[in-house]
């Protein structure tokens, strides 16, 4: 895995998506910037009424257990 700086297509990642929700070699480019997962790095979305937005912090003490999680399907 590798950061795709530009990007990745934000529509191609969610439809090629493998079942951890990352992109595939099948993601196509884009401008959405991904960097892949690292150790010891969080990262989380943080949604308000007016805006979303992604908050990455390379401390992992810095994170928030009340985000929940969500049902997927399984592909």
């Amino acid at each position: 895995m590798e950061d795709k700086t530009p990007g990745i297509s934000f529509g191609s990642w969610l439809k090629t998506a493998n079942n951890l929700g990352l992109p595939t070699q099948k993601t196509r480019d884009g401008d959405l910037y991904f960097w892949h997962p690292q150790n010891d790095a969080v990262a989380r979305w943080v949604a308000y009424s007016d805006s979303a937005y992604l908050v990455c912090c390379g401390d992992p003490a810095v994170r928030n257990d009340s985000l929940g999680v969500r049902v997927a399907r399984k592909k």
